[in-house]
Parts: C-alpha cells; structure tokens; sequence
C-alpha cells in the first residue's frame, strides 16, 4: 500500500522491483526518469509473492516472464488499472508494475506542451483525407498521452475509429478499442486483419 499510494501520489508511469546482486532496489519512472524509492525497507520480502498472488499469475512459476493485471484505488479515490510483468532475473524475479488510470480522456492537443507550431502541423495532418501519424519515445515520454489527444480531435459521429493497443491505457466511451490478448489469439496482426473487414475510417495502433 505504501508503494503504490506514492507512486499515484508521484504520477508515477511505472514501477520497477529488482533483485541486484548487492539486495532489492525499488524504483519509479516520473515524468520519464527512473528514481529510486527511498522506503524499501518497509517493502517485505514478499512483495513480489503478493504482487502475483492479485496480479492472477502463477505464484509457483519463477523462471518464466507472466503477465498479469489487478485494480487499486488510492486514498484519495482515484481507480488505477496496474499491469504487472515479471522476468527471471539471474538473482531474482524482477516485477515491473504499469500504472494506468482510469479517468476519462479530457485532454486535448493544446494542453500538452507542444510548440504552436508544432500544433498546427498537427491540425493540418489531421484534416487530411489519409495518412499517417508516428509517436516514438521512451517508456512514460507521453505516446499513448499524444495519440488520444488528437483522437480527441477526430472523435464525431460520422468516423468509425478503432484502436488495437497494447493494452488500453484510457477508456473512450465513443470508439471501439481492442486489448492484445495472446492467449485468445487477439495479436496486432490478426486485430488489423479483421480491422479492415470493418469500414474503419480511423485505426489507432498503441504499441
């Protein structure tokens, strides 16, 4: 509980607990900076156990990387999604928790701290007729963030938009998204196959 009030608290995109070969280490991805957490010691030892046990993996597999997921709301009421992975680290499994929250998506292109220019070569991409548009970045750099603001421009009644992500990072209650799902088969590529079996005027590809 401690771990994650102060990660919520921080706005922290991630969660990283390791096994070094000098002990545990703690740390948060922040505004796209990996910090260590400075109350380890009040972690126990079976942090990890326990992250498995609500994450609905195999608590009894620790040489083979699972994915999971559970749910958290914090003292302040607000209702994060958490993705879990774990690796078989040589002195230890290491866990990296994603924090996803679960508010509407209000933002919009202007409220993301890109130039004016920058903006307007947006908006004119954008009422285009086709084409194409790429978000790179490290892990936390705001990806996921810039691609649903401009969804938030196209967002109308007349458009049929459709997002295959991996997974779904904010719920939009007007398009049609897709978790990548592998043990039911839902890939990428089997998701952009039946895509395009549905008229889609607007395909959002989060991975």
């Amino acid at each position: 509980t401690i771990l994650l009030e102060t990660a919520t608290t921080k706005k922290a995109s991630d969660i990283h607990i390791e096994h070094l070969a000098s002990g545990r280490r703690i740390r948060m991805r922040i505004n796209g900076v990996l910090k260590r957490f400075q109350h380890e010691s009040d972690i126990g030892e079976n942090l990890i156990h326990k992250i498995k046990l609500v994450s609905e993996m195999d608590i009894a597999v620790s040489r083979s990387p699972q994915d999971g997921h559970f749910q958290y709301s914090n003292k302040r009421g607000e209702k994060f999604d958490l993705r879990t992975s774990t690796v078989p680290g040589i002195y230890g499994e290491k866990v990296v928790i994603r924090l996803l929250p679960t508010l509407p998506v209000t933002f919009s292109i202007d409220q993301l701290n890109f130039s004016a220019t920058f903006i307007n070569a947006i908006r004119k991409v954008l009422s285009k007729k086709s084409g194409m548009i790429l978000f790179t970045g490290p892990t936390g750099s705001g990806k996921t963030t810039s691609l649903y603001a401009i969804l938030n421009e196209l967002i109308s009644e007349s458009l049929n938009i459709i997002t295959i992500e991996d997974p779904v990072e904010y719920r939009v209650d007007s398009i049609t998204q897709v978790s990548v799902n592998q043990t039911t088969g839902v890939t990428f590529a089997t998701a952009l196959k039946s895509f395009l079996r549905q008229d889609p005027d607007v395909i959002l590809v989060g991975e």
